[in-house]
């Protein structure tokens, strides 16, 4: 088995945490295990958040549940840690499309969900690097983001990623008011991905 799949396939619904100081606190990050609360927090972020995301849909809790469960849980190609200041969930982020062949994966799912923690997801990324070469031995990392999201862009530069590639792209309408991103020609562009990469 892929070292990342079997590593973090032990980790999954267990109770392995990943201590986290800050400040004058000590949070943690956690697998997440779809508890009622992490539902919740992820599907209330998840439409918060929506510009962030590649696409905007009708969030559920049914079916923020059976994403998380399916996508997540059950699939080795993704993993997300909650992060936790005693029993309050504050953000989380995670790992996807790992690549046997590179020996990479993409950062996924960055997100703060609360005011205040001025600094965490610096601090919780850089953890999460640590752990992705430390521990499941990768060479390299990527992430997708919005060329136009620049308070995003800045964390990722703080913690070592470089612009690698545009890409383009356009809205697909689903609807009145949902739609996705999708790749297209660079004329056709109303907005960018920015790949970012960073090496071991």
């Amino acid at each position: 088995m892929f070292l990342p799949y079997e590593k973090l396939y032990k980790i999954k619904n267990s109770d392995y945490n990943i201590n986290l100081p800050f400040l004058d606190k000590q949070l943690v990050l956690k697998p997440v295990s779809n508890t009622e609360e992490e539902v919740f927090k992820i599907a209330c972020w998840r439409e918060k958040f929506f510009d962030a995301f590649p696409g905007k849909f009708y969030v559920t809790y049914s079916g923020t549940k059976n994403w998380l469960q399916k996508q997540v849980i059950d699939n080795n190609d993704r993993f997300l840690f909650m992060i936790f200041d005693n029993q309050q969930i504050i953000g989380h982020l995670g790992f996807f499309r790992f690549n046997q062949k590179t020996n990479s994966c993409e950062i996924d799912n960055v997100i703060k969900g609360i005011h205040g923690y001025k600094g965490l997801m610096t601090k919780a990324l850089n953890l999460v690097i640590k752990f992705a070469f430390n521990e499941l031995k990768l060479d390299y990392l990527t992430l997708r983001v919005f060329d136009d999201n620049k308070k995003a862009k800045k964390l990722y530069e703080r913690c070592g990623f470089k612009n690698k590639v545009l890409i383009p792209l356009k809205k697909k309408n689903n609807g009145n008011t949902f739609y996705d991103w999708i790749e297209c020609e660079a004329n056709e562009a109303e907005r960018y991905f920015c790949e970012m990469i960073l090496k071991k």
